[in-house]
């Protein structure tokens, strides 16, 4: 079971996958130009909305060109414990881990290994466990014979 102490921690987990989304591209960090004097600012995208600089150190505020974008691959996935039953999402980065979930057998349970966050809703006080997945792999024995 995941706890409020967990947060910001590495945890393994056995489980299997009740719900696999299709994967996707992030931005991980943008980099601007002012169109003013011509400044190179870069800004990490931490959050859901894509965010721009708020100011030049020329003074200019706004207007500024995107010049380049870093991407990465992910997936969301949702994992139902096999301790609890409980069902937390997952965030999965990297091509080669969202390979390598994809080539794992569905009817078998798994040892998830990821850091727990929080994540809340925008201006709510109730959030959810979400999990960032840093690796996974089959878990052959204890798999039960209704899911074999």
């Amino acid at each position: 079971m995941i706890l409020k102490e967990d947060i910001g921690k590495e945890k393994e987990i056995i489980c299997n996958i009740s719900k696999l989304g299709k994967p996707y591209i992030k931005v991980k960090s943008a980099k601007f130009e002012c169109p003013s004097c011509g400044t190179v600012m870069s800004v990490i995208q931490l959050e859901k909305k894509f965010r721009e600089p708020k100011r030049c150190s020329c003074g200019r505020r706004g207007g500024f060109k995107v010049i380049s974008k870093e991407l990465i691959e992910a997936q969301e996935l949702k994992i139902c414990e096999k301790e609890t039953d409980f069902e937390y999402k997952v965030y999965v980065v990297g091509l080669e881990l969202i390979d390598k979930i994809k080539a794992l057998d569905p009817n078998r349970y798994l040892k998830l290994t990821g850091e727990i966050q929080d994540e809340y809703k925008k201006d709510s006080t109730q959030g959810e466990f979400i999990i960032l997945c840093s690796n996974v792999e089959c878990k052959e024995e204890d798999t039960p014979a209704f899911l074999r």
